[in-house]
Parts: C-alpha cells; structure tokens; sequence
C-alpha cells in the first residue's frame, strides 16, 4: 500500500491520531525504507489526490474546503514532499519545476491552517526550496513572509527583519499587490509603536 491510500484511508476512516497509531508506524516505515518519489510521482499524486480535496474555482469555497480537509491535505503534503528525489527536481523542465513550487506554496498554506511549531520549520524549508525553482513568483514570497512571521522560535527582531525582505521581494515582483502593502504598512507601524 502507498502512502497516499495509507492516509487517505486512515483519514478518512476516521482512525487517525498520530503518535503510535498503525498508520504513523506505516508511514514511519516507509521512511525508513529510504523511498524517495520522482518529481512526476509528486506531481501526479498533487494533481489526483491533494487538490481535488480543495480546489473550487470559488477562492472562499477553496479556502474552506482546505479548511475542512486540512488533516487529510497536510500530512499527504508532508509525506510526498519531504521525500521528493531532489535528483529527479534537478533534472525536471521549468514548467515541472514551477509546478512544484506551485504544490509546495500549497503545503504552506495548509501549514498556515495547521499552525503547528514543528510544522511552520518544515514548511519554511519547503518554501525556501519553492523559492529556489520559481524565484519569479510573487505569491511565494508574500506565503514566505507570513510563515516567517509565525515562526516564534526567531527573535521578533529577526523576524520582522526576514518578514519586511520576503515582503520586499514580493512587491518586486508584484507591486500592485495590496495584501502586501498592506502587510508591510501594518508591521512597519507596528514596529514604531512597539520600539
């Protein structure tokens, strides 16, 4: 059984608790296999099993199917791309490449929803990595910075540093994107008032 059917069923079984479940130690030994998934594999199982838990041409009806499913979309998400052959990525045409930064800005706002510590690091990671194979998208910066921004393990110095840059990038990019400017007017007021 794959990990995709592995989570899936688990999850939509109702079975899922993580921390010592049949489920985790399946997935764990998976892992400790050494499988590694071929950026078609990845791409594949976004395209068929992730997004049509969420995708709606309704950005609302997205954002709440996300909600709902977000278990279910994460731990698929972190499965498949913490084990991405890196090989395979090196190897794969700008529009796989670009694809995959798609797949991994996705994870992070899934992150976004989860809100976990150990899985805002994971997924800071992931997106440094989109960064690097589509360095021309926008709405990865903008998803970097409000990562960043949840990452309390950095001083809130060193955060606001690293937010204001990911926002810089962003308007770059994207100059007329207003949850940018909005986003970097807030926390630039919010640092004079907190100085």
């Amino acid at each position: 059984m794959n990990v995709s059917n592995i989570v899936r069923s688990a999850f939509l079984g109702g079975a899922l608790a993580f921390g010592g479940c049949a489920v985790e130690r399946s997935v764990r030994e998976l892992h400790q296999q050494g499988v590694q998934y071929s950026i078609d594999e990845v791409l594949q199982a976004y395209i068929s099993e992730i997004k049509p838990l969420y995708v709606n041409p309704d950005p609302s009806v997205a954002l709440n199917n996300m909600s709902e499913n977000r278990d279910v979309i994460f731990e698929l998400m972190r499965v498949y791309f913490s084990n991405v052959d890196e090989q395979s990525v090196e190897s794969a045409d700008a529009s796989q490449r670009q694809m995959l930064a798609a797949a991994y800005g996705d994870y992070c706002v899934a992150t976004m929803l989860v809100r976990g510590r150990q899985s805002v690091d994971g997924a800071i990671l992931l997106l440094e990595r989109a960064i690097e194979l589509d360095p021309n998208n926008s709405s990865l910066y903008f998803n970097y910075a409000n990562l960043l921004w949840l990452d309390e393990s950095r001083p809130e110095s060193e955060r606001s540093s690293l937010v204001l840059r990911a926002l810089d990038n962003c308007l770059r990019l994207d100059p007329s994107n207003v949850n940018a400017q909005t986003a970097k007017a807030n926390l630039e007021q919010y640092l004079r008032e907190h100085r």
